[in-house]
């Protein structure tokens, strides 16, 4: 509490004095001493409290659950207001929904089944049975299960019809043959013979016979051999005979009334027993080339007029013949059109000498020729028809030096197609057999073989097949 005065009773006034003292007081007393009022505030509800359900299993049962609450938290007081609301609270639920028990139930008998009877024909005797099942209902939930058998039984007779006979085959009559296909040479018959289902016949219902009724065979005949009469074999290209001198005079070669020979007393070939046909051999005197380490890979050297030297990376010179109507021109190392020039006998250079003495040397020109060195004599020797010199080897081997074209095949060729960039004596690979190469001439295309060995395009010669040079194309 507080209370205040004024300095006006009077105010000071012509330089009096104020007053003397403070112009304002106080002092503190209690006030509203009675209680504040205090609100009710309500607990916490309790837990659900449920009635007993109206079923004790099966579906629809429901039952009621409340829970109360009171107004103690605090409680209200000193004129407080009472708490809001309701003090209990009730809601149904559902309850019991386990199912029943459920009694089982028999369904009805099926049909009689029959087993097999005991005999299969003549009069027999078989059992009969059916059977039921607890399955209508099938007991369930702790029910009670059916009452009685779930099987009866009874018999009965069987096949009382008389048994069945099967058919049986009697023996088979002898062969009856054909005429045979031809008088001679081991010709063909056919041959047959039969019988029938009448051992005994099928008789109640018994099986025919099985199998056939007849049967045949063939056979060999009139295996005599046939009259051949002898054909003269063709000349074969490549079995020419050495020339009676190194790169020129003449070689020979011969065919035999054997393609086939008379047999059987077939008609002889007209005329003598072997024909002679002549050509004559390279003309010229031939050079002799080695390769050393100054020749340049892949240089040609000159060897005669017709051929020349390939020094690549084998350490033994390649002979290579120029193209028909080509000569080697030393000057530019290549094969140009013209006839060959003529070389001095005393060129001619043997193969043998006394470091190969007892040696097997491959001929230059024909790969189907070979010599035995003997003292520096070089004895000519010829590989049989169809074979060819291997080098390497030191023995004949299957294979042909050049391989005929079809000239059919050939013509259907565009001229030059390899070759059309590419100057006279490059070596190109066939791109239809690794067998074979094609040499440029001219720019047109000239196939060669390599026989047994496959064209290497890495260094240009006919190299063995090896997993680094592998034959990747083959007719």
């Amino acid at each position: 509490m507080s209370r205040s005065r004024t300095c006006n009773n009077p105010a000071p006034a012509y330089d009096g004095k104020d007053c003397e003292g403070s112009s304002t007081e106080s002092k503190t007393e209690s006030c509203n001493k009675q209680q504040c009022p205090v609100d009710g505030g309500w607990t916490k509800f309790g837990n659900w409290v449920p009635t007993e359900c109206s079923v004790s299993c099966g579906v629809g049962g429901e039952r009621s659950l409340s829970r109360s609450r009171t107004c103690t938290s605090p409680m209200p007081n000193y004129g407080g207001k009472p708490c809001a609301g309701v003090s209990t609270e009730s809601k149904k639920e559902s309850c019991n929904s386990n199912p029943c028990p459920i009694d089982g139930g028999w369904t009805k008998f099926g049909n009689w089944v029959a087993a097999e009877c005991s005999v299969s024909c003549g009069g027999g005797e078989r059992s009969l049975s059916r059977s039921r099942k607890c399955t209508s209902p099938m007991p369930n939930y702790g029910g009670k299960p059916c009452v009685g058998v779930s099987t009866e039984s009874k018999k009965e007779s069987c096949n009382s019809n008389p048994c069945p006979i099967d058919g049986g085959w009697t023996e088979f009559e002898e062969w009856i043959p054909t005429t045979c296909s031809l008088s001679c040479g081991e010709g063909q018959r056919s041959l047959s013979r039969s019988r029938t289902c009448t051992n005994p016949p099928p008789q109640y219902d018994g099986k025919a016979c099985e199998g056939f009724d007849s049967e045949t065979n063939t056979e060999t005949c009139n295996s005599n051999p046939c009259p051949i009469d002898g054909v003269w074999c063709d000349f074969n290209e490549l079995a020419w005979t050495s020339c009676s001198a190194q790169c020129s005079k003449t070689g020979t070669q011969t065919r035999a009334c054997d393609c086939p020979p008379a047999q059987h007393g077939g008609a002889p070939c007209d005329g003598s027993d072997t024909y002679t046909e002549t050509m004559d051999c390279y003309e010229g005197a031939c050079l002799v080339q080695t390769c050393d380490a100054a020749a340049k890979p892949s240089s040609s050297l000159p060897r005669n007029c017709g051929e020349y030297v390939r020094c690549d990376t084998n350490p033994e010179p390649l002979v290579m013949p120029c193209p028909a109507g080509l000569h080697f021109d030393d000057a530019t190392g290549v094969c140009v059109a013209g006839d060959c020039g003529e070389i001095a006998e005393d060129e001619v250079d043997s193969p043998c000498n006394s470091d190969n003495n007892g040696a097997f040397v491959a001929d230059d020109v024909d790969c189907t020729v070979f010599y035995q060195c003997s003292n520096g004599v070089a004895i000519p020797m010829s590989c049989p028809a169809g074979t060819m010199w291997d080098a390497l080897l030191k023995t004949c081997v299957n294979g042909n030096c050049q391989v005929e074209v079809d000239d059919d095949v050939e013509d259907e060729k565009e001229d030059g197609a390899a070759c059309a960039n590419s100057d006279t004596g490059t070596l190109l690979p066939d791109p239809e057999d690794c067998h074979k190469y094609i040499m440029c001439a001219n720019k047109k295309d000239e196939s060669r073989s390599c026989g047994s060995l496959v064209f290497d395009p890495n260094i240009s010669v006919c190299n063995w097949e090896s997993v680094t040079n592998p034959c990747t194309t083959k007719p």
